[in-house]
């Protein structure tokens, strides 16, 4: 796998991934399928490692065991969209449609966290894909839960105005996890597609009607009630 012009080398790997941190719909005693596992390759890298670039021939389809991917484009103007992100068991539809179509690879793959994950060959992931119900079914599944989100993305791409879209980023973020969040607001709009000083002129309006607290590489969430009548204006 290639690596970009900052971050770490792909190439630099050590052998921990296995088949037994699968998520359990991978789980099978289909013994090709327990062959083809046998002989994958064994992927561990570093975070902030770019695993493929645009133009890019997709050498295997990953299988994910820990860690995370964004999965991202740049724009003519130079700002960059996050498509979608991979945890394990998700599936990239990215390199499954390269390694199908045998075209290049359309967007940027980098690691946010360490990985680990266990690499299929072409031959391997053509084989899996005719003779494993397990696998085929697993990507059927995945391949239209992630249509639908990129789906819901374009949509709201095209018709929700930026700061709704800033408050429901910010409200999934905030999650379960208590009202603090830490990030950028450069990566705010690495997510939304737009530039670090929109992003800003909008926190600063929410911070100003009382629904935020910003501070260094840290959003707090001071009124949640505010930021819901952000995300349905």
């Amino acid at each position: 796998m290639a690596s970009g012009p900052e971050g770490n080398n792909a190439s630099d790997m050590k052998h921990v991934a296995s088949a037994d941190s699968f998520p359990t719909d991978f789980h099978s005693d289909d013994s090709n399928w327990q062959t083809i596992v046998a002989a994958a390759r064994n992927m561990s890298v570093p975070p902030d490692t770019v695993l493929m670039k645009s133009g890019e021939q997709c050498p295997g389809f990953m299988l994910i065991t820990n860690g995370s991917v964004r999965v991202f484009q740049y724009a003519e103007d130079g700002r960059e969209m996050t498509l979608y992100r991979l945890a394990p068991g998700d599936v990239c539809v990215m390199s499954l449609h390269a390694l199908i179509t045998n075209r290049p690879f359309e967007a940027i793959a980098c690691t946010e966290t360490e990985l680990q994950a266990l690499v299929l060959s072409p031959a391997q992931f053509a084989t899996a894909l005719e003779q494993c119900t397990v696998f085929r079914d697993h990507i059927l599944l995945h391949m239209s839960n992630r249509y639908c989100d990129m789906l819901s993305l374009v949509q709201a791409s095209a018709f929700q105005h930026l700061d709704m879209r800033l408050a429901c980023l910010l409200a999934t973020r905030a999650g379960g996890n208590g009202t603090a969040i830490h990030t950028t607001h450069q990566e705010l709009a690495r997510e939304l597609g737009t530039t670090r000083e929109v992003i800003s002129r909008i926190l600063k309006e929410m911070e100003r009607a009382g629904t935020i607290r910003l501070a260094r590489g840290r959003i707090d969430i001071v009124d949640g009630e505010r930021l819901r009548d952000f995300r349905q204006d």
